[in-house]
């Protein structure tokens, strides 16, 4: 059930393997120590508690559409999608305040100095969203366009976002000016997600050329990456589906297919 690999500067580092469900479940939100996943076609949901390892198939709608991208302000949930903020409370999603005019469904959204952001991909412009009178600000923006964005994170009062071109600019919300201020290593075979833990910004990504799942470090006070931990895709048969922190653990989840109709969930462990 644990899998140790050589981690880069020699460290040895360990997958912990968790649980696998027999389906493929994408999409996923952590609620008070619980990953709440979702099938693609809303018909099937699983519930596994951190705690104890536990896998309940429940009924419970966790999810308002298809997405991964939910968070956390002043203890709050919140997720961005199709044009809508929701807000979620008491166990149901309520709609907060749509972006006028409509915001194309590829966007990415974060928070920065508890203030939530969208990026309008399209539109090449970011919008704030005002809590005290429930109204958005368009920001636009200067030295990137948005079409080239992968994805973007909020530490302390900054936003990071991470380009095409494997470069991560930071974000200063207040003057509302953007600073390419590191190069990623390598070429981005492949991304899957960008976040954020206890200051230090993290890459997933897929390395097509050894089809291993690597996972980077950027330390916000140094500017530098720092390769530390990769996960063997091919010797697994899997291929990326989503990933969560809960407290000093990183949660993913990967699709084992055996065939057309048959394929599982697997979720594995890994402290940050």
């Amino acid at each position: 059930n644990t899998l140790t690999f050589r981690g880069k500067g020699n460290n040895s580092s360990k997958w912990i393997y968790t649980t696998k469900i027999a389906c493929s479940l994408p999409y996923a939100l952590l609620d008070n120590g619980y990953i709440n996943m979702c099938s693609s076609n809303y018909q099937t949901f699983y519930s596994y508690n951190t705690k104890n390892n536990i896998v309940n198939q429940t009924q419970k709608t966790i999810i308002p559409y298809y997405t991964n991208d939910y968070l956390t302000i002043n203890d709050s949930l919140y997720v961005f999608v199709k044009n809508f903020l929701y807000y979620y409370q008491n166990a149901n999603w309520n709609i907060i305040s749509p972006i006028v005019p409509n915001t194309p469904a590829l966007s990415f959204a974060t928070v920065i100095a508890n203030n939530y952001y969208v990026i309008d991909i399209s539109n090449n412009r970011s919008l704030q969203y005002n809590f005290a009178n429930n109204s958005w600000q368009n920001i636009t923006f200067t030295n990137i366009l948005t079409s080239s964005i992968l994805g973007c994170v909020g530490i302390d009062s900054n936003g990071y976002i991470f380009t095409k071109d494997a470069h991560l600019w930071k974000y200063n919300p207040l003057k509302n000016t953007l600073i390419d201020i590191s190069k990623f290593p390598k070429a981005v075979s492949q991304y899957q997600k960008i976040f954020s833990f206890k200051n230090k910004l993290y890459l997933v990504i897929t390395n097509t050329t050894n089809a291993n799942l690597e996972i980077w470090t950027f330390d916000i006070t140094t500017n530098n990456w720092k390769q530390i931990e990769e996960f063997p895709l091919t010797q697994h048969k899997y291929s990326f589906l989503f990933s969560v922190v809960n407290n000093n653990d990183l949660y993913v989840a990967f699709n084992f297919i055996i065939t057309e109709d048959i394929n599982y969930t697997v979720l594995w462990k890994l402290k940050l």
